[in-house]
């Protein structure tokens, strides 16, 4: 998903995760996501060629309960949309 233009790395995509967890959620990572790294500078110029506004949009769900199973957690969802 990584985006050059001359060399440059304008959008970088990287994907993470913590370790397993052998305790509550059994053979899963304790958590995981993205990380996403946009280099402005060099891609407005392509946006604004092409009409584009560049924006983000998040969606996650987190629980902080403790030794529960998954299935019994109290999850929160978050979803958005920004425009930079």
């Amino acid at each position: 998903m990584n985006y050059c233009k001359d060399g440059n790395v304008c959008v970088e995509f990287l994907r993470w995760q913590e370790e397993f967890d052998q305790d509550r959620r059994r053979q899963k990572p304790k958590s995981a996501g993205v990380f996403l790294k946009i280099r402005k500078d060099i891609l407005q110029p392509y946006l604004d060629d092409r009409g584009y506004k560049l924006c983000y949009s998040i969606s996650l769900r987190r629980s902080t309960d403790k030794y529960k199973s998954e299935e019994d957690m109290q999850w929160t969802q978050y979803k958005n949309m920004m425009f930079l």
